[in-house]
């Protein structure tokens, strides 16, 4: 098992890349059902790749140990043959993780456009559709568990399952506040306009910042800022979009979260770093009383990154919550 570049043109025009696992044709049991990862704000794809490389060694050991006969031959305790038939259930997903527009290595929207919370959930839905994926588990890491929540909303005959990482739903904020956030969203973007963009002085800074703001280790930061940076004539660049950093013109009210979090009919599984934002548990407890459907809450060790810090046990919740809500 290994990724590949890929890339998704979307009806709007605009090129979205990643990187994509096809199983092999011996593992193509549950090939008609996709994994798509979504990263958060400022991120991209390759902050999944701890996540996959574990998926990759998955791959190997069984491999390696070849029918599951032979690994219930090999293994010599039940939990490691536990774990190990979840990875192989795992690898015999077709799975894709893309960048968001604006991010990574994906294509930026208009020098005239913004990026509206509203066109991310369009653009996935759009990815969906065009692509005729008709099976698909939404995993999504903060700003990518925030759009899920809508797009489960928006196509609830195809997405089957749903990994919501640090996120429970949409970001809200009163209806009293509507002209407050429209006056910080127009001078953030009247300033982002006149604004010269600075480049990077050093790949170490660059990497410094994202540790410190993401409470990141340095293999981890380098993963997600190499994507993020161009390299030309011995220089690093920007590759995000700088319009990325604008204010949202508009949040949700409450009224409108409630509403997509109850039109939700797939299974959930929330994930939440035991150092992770304090505000997951508190949406936990407050924001599930929406919901209509079967959900549960695990909590691995690790912080708002928890998905890069216990790559190994997500995947072992992934796949036994795969395994008790198909049941």
């Amino acid at each position: 098992m290994r990724y590949t570049p890929s890339e998704f043109p979307l009806p709007s025009g605009l090129i979205l890349r990643g990187f994509s696992y096809i199983p092999a044709t011996e593992m193509t049991a549950k090939s008609n059902s996709v994994i798509l990862c979504l990263h958060g704000w400022l991120d991209n794809a390759a902050s999944f790749l701890p996540l996959w490389d574990d998926l990759f060694v998955a791959s190997q050991k069984i491999d390696n140990l070849g029918s599951e006969a032979t690994v219930e031959a090999e293994l010599t305790s039940q939990a490691s043959h536990q774990a190990t038939i979840a990875e192989r259930n795992l690898v015999s997903y077709t799975w894709h993780c893309i960048d968001f527009p604006g991010h990574g290595l994906s294509e930026h929207r208009g020098s005239d456009a913004a990026y509206h919370h509203t066109d991310y959930i369009m653009d996935i839905a759009a990815l969906i559709e065009t692509q005729g994926w008709e099976n698909v588990i939404l995993v999504g890491h903060s700003m990518g568990g925030i759009v899920g929540a809508s797009v489960c909303a928006l196509l609830p005959e195809r997405i089957q399952r749903f990994i919501s990482i640090e996120a429970v739903g949409p970001l809200v904020e009163d209806s009293t506040m509507t002209v407050q956030q429209m006056r910080r969203a127009l001078r953030s973007r009247i300033e982002q306009a006149q604004k010269t963009i600075k480049q990077p002085d050093s790949l170490s800074r660059v990497l410094s910042a994202k540790m410190h703001a993401g409470n990141l280790s340095e293999e981890h930061a380098t993963m997600i800022m190499r994507r993020n940076l161009r390299e030309t004539e011995g220089r690093y660049v920007w590759g995000t979009d700088p319009k990325l950093r604008t204010v949202s013109t508009f949040r949700m009210t409450v009224a409108q979260a409630k509403d997509i979090m109850q039109n939700i009919r797939c299974p959930i599984l929330f994930i939440k770093g035991d150092s992770g934002f304090v505000r997951i548990s508190e949406q936990y407890a407050q924001r599930t009383k929406w919901l209509k459907t079967q959900h549960s809450l695990t909590t691995l060790p690790g912080n708002h990154y928890v998905h890069m810090q216990a790559p190994h046990q997500l995947l072992l919740a992934i796949q036994n919550f795969l395994t008790e809500s198909l049941t």
